[in-house]
């Protein structure tokens, strides 16, 4: 199967309706949001189904609410697909989602957090004021120097909030300067649209909320990471546990390197990944990244469908390929291993026919006649170990072809065969 990343949308994604699919479908998301409940003592469900967009876009509320919802389609895909990824990444609060997922937080634990986290972004957004919007089809260099100007002429906080996609940035500003910002951005023929928060993160206005989000961090346990988090300040996956405070804290005040991130999974060779959340935002983000990368979006309940059965015809084929090589090697193995044994009648039952045989399960699984390739390949091994009885060869050669048979075909899930042989 090919290596796939898992990616986690922030505040911006939610939409009224959001996860509902799931949750009629699935007691195991039922109980998840019963656990949201639980937590933060008011009805996370209702809110996600039936509340207001208004209300649900209230940093507050979205956070503990995306969270949910991603967290909800995570373990179904593990119920249902189940095959893990090499990274996890997070834009904004999806990072907590994904060190969540990766087993890093505790969800109760990524509740209280995220929740404390827009609790603390809303009051300093009471205070400031801000806003954030979205740049497309200008250079990230424009719009740092307009950034630049407008914050030496007026005084006024405006910054590079998120770094999206080429041509496209996140800016976090103070609400009087969105027009002023909007005119000049426009004049040099780029768009700007207003983004769905209520806080201007990731900017200096955050400061505040920061220092004390870092001191309720501190009283958190951080597990071991079942997969590396790519962290939003780096764009590079965190080194241990013991940076997490640190970045997430600097994540209030900083830029989210998203761009960087996507471009380090492509790097690893990673062209799969699977949104693990609300929305289409990262799958649009990631298309204009790479085309080397393709998304699936996992939220809905027909994407979840299509989704699976494309995994699993991937996992069929990559299986039957495996198989065929494996097949081919141990034939390749029956004939080209030296004879020790000169009785025609043994000879014939523990070489010819088996060989014969092993042909014949190629065939099949080049029809795709057989349903399970991996119990024809443990088959054809058995036999290639009767050829071997057979031929008299001796312990030491057979355990050297075997071993070289299965570290070049990697097969993996029969390795106790090298033990048991």
């Amino acid at each position: 199967m090919s290596k796939l990343a898992f990616l986690f949308p922030g505040q911006g994604s939610q939409y009224v309706g959001m996860g509902k699919a799931m949750y009629d479908r699935y007691p195991l998301v039922k109980q998840i949001f019963q656990e949201a409940e639980y937590t933060l003592e008011y009805n996370v469900a209702k809110m996600c189904f039936q509340g207001d967009i208004e209300e649900l876009s209230k940093t507050e509320i979205t956070q503990p609410a995306i969270l949910t919802v991603s967290y909800a389609a995570f373990q179904v895909y593990m119920k249902e697909i189940g095959i893990n990824p090499e990274f996890c990444a997070g834009h904004s609060l999806g990072e907590y989602s994904a060190l969540t997922c990766s087993g890093v937080l505790k969800f109760s634990d990524a509740l209280e957090i995220v929740s404390l986290r827009g609790k603390l972004m809303q009051e300093a957004a009471a205070i400031s004021g801000g806003m954030m919007a979205v740049v497309h089809g200008m250079e990230v260099e424009h719009i740092r120097t307009i950034c630049k100007s407008i914050y030496e002429r007026k005084n006024s906080l405006i910054c590079i909030a998120c770094y999206n996609c080429p041509k496209q940035v996140a800016v976090s500003l103070q609400d009087n300067m969105f027009e002023i910002f909007k005119v000049e951005i426009e004049n040099l023929g780029g768009k700007v649209i207003p983004i769905k928060v209520s806080v201007p993160s990731h900017s200096d206005i955050m400061y505040g909320a920061a220092y004390k989000l870092k001191e309720a961090l501190k009283e958190y346990k951080y597990n071991n990471f079942k997969w590396p988090v790519i962290s939003n300040v780096t764009g590079k996956p965190y080194m241990k546990t013991e940076d997490i405070v640190y970045n997430l804290t600097a994540q209030m005040t900083n830029p989210v390197m998203w761009q960087q991130s996507i471009n380090y999974i492509k790097d690893q060779s990673i062209h799969i990944c699977v949104d693990m959340g609300p929305g289409t935002v990262l799958k649009n983000l990631t298309r204009q990244i790479t085309s080397d990368i393709t998304v699936h979006s996992f939220e809905s309940i027909e994407n979840f469908e299509i989704l699976r059965k494309d995994f699993l015809l991937n996992i069929y084929n990559e299986e039957k390929s495996t198989a065929l090589k494996l097949i081919d090697r141990c034939l390749a193995a029956a004939i080209c291993t030296e004879n020790n044994n000169w009785n025609g009648t043994e000879y014939y039952k523990g070489v010819i026919i088996p060989y014969r045989q092993i042909k014949k399960m190629r065939e099949d699984i080049e029809k795709s006649a057989c349903k399970s390739n991996l119990e024809k390949v443990e088959e054809a091994l058995d036999m290639l170990k009767m050829v071997f009885d057979t031929k008299k060869v001796p312990m030491e050669e057979r355990k050297e072809r075997l071993n070289e048979i299965l570290n070049e075909i990697n097969m993996k899930q029969i390795s106790s065969y090298v033990i048991k042989s």
